[in-house]
């Protein structure tokens, strides 16, 4: 589509960043003095985009202390709120996609979109089952995208967040 090209980071930050892509809160035991509130730890999940690596951190909940890193061999964790609100600004910026979009409306009968807002778009991770797929190695989502009328299109980009690039898997 439109934003194929270099990638998002060549060699500098990317827009992204580092993510924190969802939080578990758990009660481990007493306070140390055995009075007052059970102590609590967080384990945060993190996706850096930079480094297009995930990391699990063990953080002490009342201090905000980070007691325990670990990177983690995937990049299939679920996606943020800004990820999501990245990959579908991306959808909404192709001009492109949107014709082909409106071109399926067309066909099927339909009352063409005259906005991008007149869309619900819906993302997901996406992972492949192909391993020779580039998601299967790299961040990327997998956008569901349905008209006013709460039909799905049957077009459903992949937004690599890598590159910004978004591309069109192969008819199902």
């Amino acid at each position: 589509m439109t934003n194929e090209g270099a990638s998002a980071t060549s060699g500098r930050e990317h827009p992204l960043g580092l993510q924190t892509l969802f939080v578990e809160r758990s009660v481990t035991g007493k306070n140390t003095n055995r009075k007052g509130p059970l102590l609590s730890h967080e384990i945060h999940f993190q996706f850096d985009h930079t480094r297009n690596r995930a990391w699990r951190l063990h953080v002490d909940a009342a201090t905000g202390k980070v007691l325990e890193r670990q990177a983690l061999d995937t990049v299939h964790l679920p996606l943020s709120t800004a990820e999501i609100a990245w990959a579908t600004a991306l959808i909404a910026a192709d001009d492109e996609l949107l014709e082909r979009l409106r071109d399926e409306q067309r066909a099927d009968g339909r009352a063409v979109f005259e906005h991008v807002g007149e869309l619900d778009m819906k993302a997901i991770i996406h992972e492949p089952t192909d391993a020779s797929d580039p998601c299967a190695h790299e961040r990327c989502a997998l956008i569901a995208l349905f008209d006013q009328s709460r039909t799905v299109f049957s077009i459903e980009p992949v937004v690599h967040f890598a590159s910004a690039r978004i591309r069109l898997p192969e008819s199902r």
